[in-house]
């Protein structure tokens, strides 16, 4: 029994022999594969050196902080140095997976324990990395260099033609703005934009937006210039001179280290330069205006008003360190409603509401320094809204105040004179609502609608003789249907609009003489755009505000109607903005003076293009009835040739002859339809006669 059994031990040892031998077993493990990637590893630099008795507190104080911003640690390593008398001012710190890792690496950067304590944090992994870099530097070959795209192409055309974008549908067309208002299309795209398209401020870029960002284009071919990723983009804006863009995007739930609402970008590089706290969705939009940071004429300062009102604080750009703050802590409730930089000057307005029995007060600084140019108290007011004129020159305050019951609301107007010494205030008090207020771009005039609606009165004044200490009234049109005004970008002439409840009512009026050019009505128009030029405007119907009558007309600036066309789903046209003139203001007052002699070599080439015009269309039509000629002769020659077939067909009779034919008028009489009246019980026959001529042909 014993050697049977050890015989039968050594075959099954044999076969597991032979059977390893030739692939292993069943009983047979995979070898053990050791992790050995540190991806749930990072390094945290920048951590406060301390000794061993407090090495205790700081590992808690650590992993409470990392806690707090949603981080939980598996392990945490300090070493010592060298010494062992403290830490290195860096820690290892392991989580629960990659992703966490991941986040942590990304999210607390910048993290700040304290204030001299910023945190720096690097992935275990690309530590890794940087152990290959060799000690000696080498440099690396030059990038290869390829020509930019010429972003300023459209501004060499020949004609001096402006452009101008229309979207309707998913279609986004870009149109030169030919002679006569004629659009000739340049440039088409479908579903090019997600939401809404926006022109740089001097017409470089075209930002078009997406669920993950902003795209900026540009060129002759529009191509992409870059991109910013900022997910459900809401809101985008340029600084004047196009070197920075904000987007803002609104979270309920933003990181205070790291924030992401509002984003500050380097145009063309794509860099992020900082990120701002911003709004919640739950609070809405009532709370608050867009754009909720403003930029300085020159791109130089950036401002932005607290939640709460209590400061404005500056940034410099492009570091965007905060280097000035507007604020009052000697004044209880001290709450800034509403501030504007001014177009050509660091001027800064803000004003502040009355406090208890302290007044209202607007007031104007210079930044940096927070020097004070001029500041006015105001009573009784219940609200204010700040109006620059487009070069700096003057600020209008409008105000609207209450009587001691509170039960009359009156306006009156603070009109700031900046250039003047001392900045002299004029008051102009009007006892009735004002429904608009717009000042003249490049002059010294601006218009008031003011009175009862639909038909209030507008007035025009003038600055002009401020320095003798008067305000000029210029004219007064009463009982007028307008509600909006719109000023051309060159001044002088100004349309008189009554919009959306108004029904679209135009009128082009003439500042320097006080006369009407032109009236007319664009049914239910919600929008209306000057051209750079001031030589054409544009009036729209959105279907973002109507579902009906979509679509635009362009007008001359007399208010003659040159196009007009219909859209289904008519969006946008926005024209094309142009950068600021290169000629000096002698220059342009060189001109002006010479502007008959410039007026008469546009008129000969403008005479020259309608010759050629009318010229091309005449050779058209020659060239079209040549063709119907020789088409006609073709057909006759083979009708021609076809004569004998007709007769052999017609059992030898000719019938080419019109002449051989006898023509016979028949008219036949027929009952389209009858009715039976229920009523009376009687039946009427209500019989429809068609007189149909019918022609019969016969041969004699």
């Amino acid at each position: 029994m014993t050697s049977e059994g050890e015989d039968r031990r050594n075959d099954n040892m044999e076969n597991m022999e032979d059977s390893t031998r030739e692939g292993g077993t069943e009983y047979d493990e995979p070898p053990i594969k050791l992790d050995t990637s540190l991806d749930t590893w990072v390094i945290i630099d920048n951590v406060p050196e301390v000794g061993k008795e407090k090495l205790g507190k700081l590992e808690k104080v650590l992993r409470d902080k990392l806690e707090r911003q949603d981080f939980p640690v598996v392990s945490l390593h300090m070493p010592w140095n060298a010494d062992g008398t403290s830490t290195c001012g860096f820690c290892f710190v392991e989580f629960e997976n990659k992703e966490t890792a991941s986040r942590a690496a990304r999210d607390l950067a910048g993290f700040k324990f304290d204030k001299q304590h910023p945190f720096d944090v690097t992935p275990m992994e690309e530590y890794e990395k940087f152990l290959g870099v060799p000690n000696e530097y080498e440099q690396p070959p030059p990038p290869v260099l390829g020509p930019r795209e010429f972003l300023l192409g459209w501004m060499l055309d020949e004609q001096a033609r402006d452009q101008y974008l229309v979207r309707y549908g998913e279609m986004t067309e870009i149109f030169w703005n030919g002679p006569n208002g004629k659009p000739i299309p340049e440039y088409r795209r479908k579903a090019w934009t997600e939401n809404h398209v926006a022109w740089s401020p001097r017409g470089t870029y075209l930002a078009t937006f997406h669920r993950m960002g902003i795209a900026v284009w540009g060129g002759d071919q529009f191509k992409r210039i870059n991109r910013f990723q900022h997910i459900d983009v809401s809101y985008a804006d340029f600084s004047p001179c196009e070197t920075y863009l904000i987007t803002c995007s609104l979270l309920e739930r933003d990181n205070k280290q790291d924030p992401q609402s509002i984003i500050v970008w380097d145009v063309r590089t794509g860099k992020k330069l900082r990120g701002l706290l911003g709004p919640k969705p739950s609070m809405g939009t009532r709370n608050w205006a867009w754009p909720v940071a403003k930029w300085s004429h020159d791109d130089k300062y950036m401002a932005r008003l607290s939640d709460d009102g209590k400061r404005i604080s500056i940034f410099e750009a492009p570091s965007m360190k905060k280097v000035d703050e507007i604020r009052r802590d000697d004044v209880k409730d001290f709450v800034i409603k509403e501030f504007c930089w001014s177009p050509s000057d660091n001027y800064l307005s803000y004003w502040v509401p009355e406090i208890e029995n302290a007044p209202a007060r607007v007031s104007i600084f210079k930044i940096p320094g927070q020097t004070e140019v001029r500041q006015k108290n105001l009573f009784s007011v219940k609200d204010v809204k700040m109006h620059w004129q487009e070069k700096g020159d003057y600020l209008c305050v409008k105000v609207d105040r209450t009587t001691k019951s509170k039960k009359t609301t009156f306006t009156n107007f603070e009109l700031f004179c900046i250039r003047e010494k001392e900045v002299p205030v004029e008051v102009l008090d009007l006892k009735e609502p004002v429904a608009a207020f717009a000042w003249e771009p490049v002059g010294s005039r601006f218009v008031i609608v003011h009175g009862e609606p639909p038909r209030p009165n507008v007035s025009f004044y003038s600055m002009n003789n401020f320095k003798q200490g008067t305000l000029s009234p210029l004219k007064t049109i009463e009982g007028k249907p307008v509600n909006h005004v719109f000023w051309s970008p060159r001044g002088r002439f100004v349309i008189l609009a009554g919009l959306k409840n108004l029904n679209g009512q135009l009128e082009w009026w003439d500042a320097e003489t006080g006369q009407m050019l032109a009236s007319d009505e664009h049914f239910m128009c919600t929008d209306i755009v000057w051209d750079p030029t001031g030589r054409f405007v544009a009036t729209f119907v959105s279907a973002w505000q109507h579902s009906m009558e979509n679509g635009y007309t362009l007008w001359s600036f007399r208010g003659h109607r040159l196009y007009r066309t219909t859209r289904e789903k008519f969006y946008q046209l926005i024209w094309r903005p142009r950068p600021p003139s290169l000629l000096k203001d002698e220059d342009e007052k060189k001109i002006m003076k010479n502007l008959k002699e410039y007026s008469r070599r546009y008129d000969e080439r403008d005479e020259e293009r309608r010759r050629q015009e009318v010229s091309g269309v005449r050779a058209e039509r020659i060239r079209q009835l040549e063709e119907f000629n020789c088409f006609l002769s073709e057909k006759r020659k083979a009708w021609q040739a076809d004569h004998d077939i007709r007769v052999e067909l017609r059992n030898g009779y000719c019938t080419d002859e019109e002449a051989d034919y006898v023509e016979y008028d028949e008219t036949h009489e027929e009952v389209v339809s009858q009715k039976e009246d229920p009523y009376k019980g009687s039946q009427r026959q209500c019989v429809m006669v068609c007189l149909q001529p019918h022609k019969e042909e016969r041969f004699h």
